[in-house]
């Protein structure tokens, strides 16, 4: 198969995971056909980040997530339906750990696709959770990003 029947796909978790080499052999498949791959921690807490991040280094070897530069066209509003999204809104309890630079997204570009990866969580964000103690977007802002990315990932993908 050329290309992905599915644009747009999530992984999120809490807990470490014992990723194999053909889990990361499926996630750059899907990457290098055009797929948009989404990480986040679900809760911004607990091993799942590093297990992420295992994962996506035997995916990509030689390649880490770089910081997705505020000019993005991700992050910028510009189509119908987008928004600012170039000041990350987190949480109190972020701030409070990481500092007010938290929130920036990283990115892994690898044949037609992307990975866009956060140690912290948007699950919860857009799910309107809460919860005191969760590391990541405010729920707005999760929300707002997320529709973003759908649409960045519909209209092309494009860098620039």
């Amino acid at each position: 198969m050329d290309s992905v029947q599915v644009p747009l796909a999530t992984l999120t978790g809490t807990a470490r995971q014992d990723f194999t080499a053909d889990d990361a052999k499926q996630v750059r498949g899907y990457v290098q056909r055009g797929g948009v791959l989404l990480v986040d921690m679900c809760g911004g807490m607990g091993a799942f980040d590093r297990s992420a991040e295992a994962v996506l280094a035997v995916a990509f070897p030689g390649q880490t997530p770089q910081p997705l530069p505020l000019g993005h066209p991700m992050l910028k509003k510009g189509n119908p339906g987008t928004e600012d999204m170039t000041h990350p809104l987190v949480r109190t309890e972020t701030i409070k750990r990481y500092g007010k630079g938290a929130g920036v997204l990283r990115t892994i570009a690898s044949g037609k696709g992307h990975v866009i990866y956060t140690p912290l969580d948007i699950t919860s964000g857009l799910l309107g959770v809460r919860t005191i103690g969760i590391l990541g977007y405010e729920p707005g802002y999760a929300e707002a990003l997320m529709k973003n990315i759908i649409f960045w990932t519909l209209d092309g993908q494009s860098d620039r």
